[in-house]
């Protein structure tokens, strides 16, 4: 807790929207964005924007409609980077 009293994710939760996107986006591994959306279910939405740009950059274009296995758009992109991944390595 902060000495103002609020938790932490109160605090960054704070900050505009655009920059947890490309914090988030950026800095962590899709196993460290995994493991933050379930911490935290107050990124949920940044998360999945994050996840987004993070295939945009990519080349890739994201999934538009959720497929009827996945159990949430964070698990569905996560899964679909991983694949993207190690299609690449099989590649090279």
């Amino acid at each position: 807790s902060t000495m103002s009293g609020q938790s932490g994710a109160t605090t960054v939760l704070k900050l505009p929207r655009e920059l947890l996107v490309e914090v988030i986006s950026v800095a962590a591994s899709v196993y460290d964005i995994a493991r933050l959306d379930c911490a935290c279910s107050s990124f949920r939405e940044v998360i999945e924007d994050a996840l987004r740009l993070r295939a945009t950059r990519a080349g890739t274009i994201a999934v538009t409609e959720l497929p009827p296995s996945a159990v949430s758009w964070t698990q569905q992109l996560c899964f679909d980077e991983l694949r993207r991944a190690s299609s690449y390595r099989g590649r090279h």
